[in-house]
């Protein structure tokens, strides 16, 4: 049977799959997530040979191949949250209680191994026959189970970044460059093309076709391998970072020790409620007051939250105490998380000086990098999170009123 230019395109982009995960572990190996993110493009990359094998008709001649072939998709769920898992606590290992998230792979080779050996001979029986709506008849229940296993794994990876975005506002000043705005996105294209796929099984049996063959969910899963690959290759050299790896332990650690911090704008727990998460602290009354006074007097008179990269970390070590205490007062004592914490004052910062005179032939995004802010599309959501103005609305607003 010849093969078309699509079938083309879906091999060369498993061929590259593979080659891209060689490329990641050999220039960022040492991130032990990596291992996952590879495991996965050779995944996707092994299911666009199986859809091409499919259209080809090679399990005719090569069952052996196919039954290596389909259980490959079982693989990628789990995968993905190794993959996400690990990306979030920094540095993770699997464990031997992980092994059950492999239970349907297995499962799944080891029937069709027993659907060959059983005297069927080979897999026509299972994905050859068709019936009357052009669907393949053992693939229909065979796809909705991948269907729906897989985006098992996808919300609750989801839900991983949704936890991660909130624990680093604990410990970072800054997050756009470690909330894996990236990752979610990348998750979110998965899910879409499990989409497509469950879409065009839908209608195949109503004998609706989106595209021959499923072209349209081969496209799609080609151009996550490409996505996938280039994003985890130029992505993770910011996690392999000692810093960023030892915030985000600290990050975990204190979200073990206690409860999540609430928001500025979510109405908080009264001081005797969040002094009750931590009695078992050992950080006395007097010794937070101290740490406060502290705190407040070096915001004021040195201004470390101009520095864009400030982390929890690097702030209690200016105020010679632990990260695990100065994150307690800033929470029981302010009602704060460290994020808001520090961008607070980063905001008041732009108000000064967007009405300072001197400054009047300043733009506002210096106003706002000088002031500890190191990107336009978070200083702006701040800026109107903490004044319900943009920064021009401000700034027009008092002059009005002055």
């Amino acid at each position: 049977m010849s093969i078309h230019f699509l079938q083309i395109v879906m091999l060369v982009a498993a061929g590259q799959g593979v080659l891209l995960g060689v490329l990641i572990l050999h220039k960022h190996g040492d991130l032990y997530a990596n291992r996952f993110i590879a495991t996965l493009i050779l995944m996707f990359s092994l299911i666009l040979v199986d859809m091409t094998a499919e259209d080809l008709n090679w399990y005719e001649h090569s069952p052996v191949l196919g039954i290596l072939l389909l259980g490959c998709t079982f693989l990628t769920g789990p995968l993905l949250y190794f993959y996400v898992r690990a990306m979030v606590f920094l540095p993770e290992r699997v464990t031997s209680r992980d092994l059950v998230h492999l239970t349907p792979f297995v499962l799944v080779e080891i029937g069709l191994f027993v659907h060959i050996l059983t005297g069927v001979g080979d897999l026509s029986g299972f994905v050859g026959a068709k019936g009357t709506s052009g669907m393949v008849e053992g693939f229909v229940p065979f796809n909705w189970l991948i269907i729906s296993y897989v985006y098992v794994y996808v919300f609750a990876s989801l839900r991983l970044l949704k936890r991660h975005r909130e624990r680093i506002k604990r410990v970072f000043s800054n997050t756009a460059s470690v909330r894996m705005a990236w990752l979610r996105n990348m998750t979110l294209s998965i899910a879409v093309t499990l989409g497509f796929f469950a879409s065009e099984n839908a209608l195949l049996l109503f004998d609706l076709h989106i595209s021959p063959n499923f072209a349209l969910t081969s496209f799609l899963t080609a151009g996550s391998v490409y996505a996938i690959g280039y994003l985890a290759l130029y992505k993770s050299e910011v996690f392999c970072k000692p810093e960023v790896s030892s915030s985000f332990s600290l990050a975990r650690a204190i979200e073990e020790a206690r409860p999540a911090v609430p928001s500025i704008h979510v109405e908080t727990e009264s001081e005797d409620a969040r002094s009750r998460k931590y009695e078992k602290s050992g950080l006395s009354e007097e010794r937070a007051e101290g740490i406060k006074a502290d705190l407040l007097r070096i915001m004021q008179q040195e201004c470390p939250y101009r520095d864009p990269a400030l982390t929890l970390d690097q702030l209690a070590s200016q105020l010679d105490v632990t990260p695990h205490n100065l994150s307690e007062v800033i929470n029981t004592r302010l009602g704060l998380n460290f994020f808001d914490f520090i961008n607070g004052y980063r905001v008041e910062q732009v108000k000064q000086d967007l009405l300072d005179q001197g400054k009047q032939n300043l733009k506002v995004l210096a106003i706002a990098f000088d002031a500890g802010f190191n990107s336009k599309s978070s200083f702006n959501a701040l800026f109107k999170k903490f004044t319900g103005l943009t920064p021009s609305q401000y700034r027009d607003q008092r002059r009005m009123a002055g």
